[in-house]
């Protein structure tokens, strides 16, 4: 499988990447939620490269730490972002 363009470089495709919408409904009560990917209305070939950057992120440490340092810093962004709009 040809690697997806966003992928090229150490994490530059991570950082790069846009968002893709939410992957299904977030309010599943504990214990009854089944993996994002069976969640997703998103095509099979958004399926397939969302399979196929978990597999190169679960091969590489420093990858994945890098990943998560990353989706850490736009959660806080998001966070900060719904806290001043609470109180504007």
């Amino acid at each position: 499988m040809a690697q997806p363009n966003f992928l090229s470089g150490a994490l530059s495709g991570a950082e790069q990447a846009t968002g893709l919408p939410p992957a299904g409904v977030f309010s599943n009560p504990i214990g009854f939620v089944a993996p994002a990917i069976l969640q997703s209305d998103q095509s099979p070939e958004v399926k397939q490269e969302m399979a196929y950057i978990a597999e190169q992120l679960a091969k590489d440490p420093m990858a994945m730490r890098l990943f998560c340092d990353r989706i850490y810093l736009l959660l806080q962004y998001d966070l900060q972002s719904q806290q001043e709009s609470a109180y504007s």
